[in-house]
């Protein structure tokens, strides 16, 4: 009684949504983070329940952005993805937040589910993906540029390395492009 007093107090204590369905794929326990992970989809985690309902509800209530339109197809890929665990994946749900999910098998043949909120690690991804192309966009328009110019033009750095040119500086000069 007091080790499950404990493994009780450890998985609330985690920052992660934690359950344990058993080899007939029904919810033994979860921890509260699966209520809070997910307001709107707390009534859904409750012990007992079958993992393949917890997918269905998750279509019916669109949950996963990409079952909407396509609720059995995505409840078929969700239930293979389940009984074959190839490691951790992300799953986006409809209001734009983002889950990373961790499903792994345990010896008696039941499954650990354990979900990650990532959205502020989605939302910096594709923050710097957008500062990234806007960096490339600029560069484009620079090499154009340079170019395009009549003028021949050098950039050399602190140590008068020459760090650009353009193709007008190197015949201006005469030199080979390498």
């Amino acid at each position: 009684a007091k080790a499950h007093e404990r493994l009780v107090d450890a998985l609330e204590s985690v920052p992660q949504a934690f359950a344990l369905f058993d080899a007939d794929d029904r919810m033994v326990m979860c921890n509260t983070q699966n209520h809070t992970i997910d307001p709107i989809f707390a009534d859904v985690w409750k012990p007992g329940i079958a993992f393949v309902d917890v997918v269905r509800e998750s279509a019916k209530r669109s949950r996963a952005a990409e079952a909407i339109g396509r609720e059995e197809a995505w409840i078929a890929e969700r239930m293979e993805q389940h009984r074959n665990p190839a490691g951790d994946f992300e799953q986006r749900l409809s209001d734009d937040r983002w889950l990373n999910i961790s499903e792994r098998r345990t010896r008696e043949g039941g499954y650990v589910s354990i979900r990650s909120d990532i959205t502020s690690s989605k939302q910096r991804e594709a923050e710097l993906a957008a500062v990234s192309q806007d960096l490339h966009d600029a560069n484009i328009q620079l090499d154009t540029a340079l170019a395009n110019m009549a003028q021949g033009l050098a950039m050399f750095d602190g140590e008068q390395r020459l760090v650009l040119c353009n193709a007008q500086y190197l015949e201006l000069f005469g030199l080979p492009p390498e």
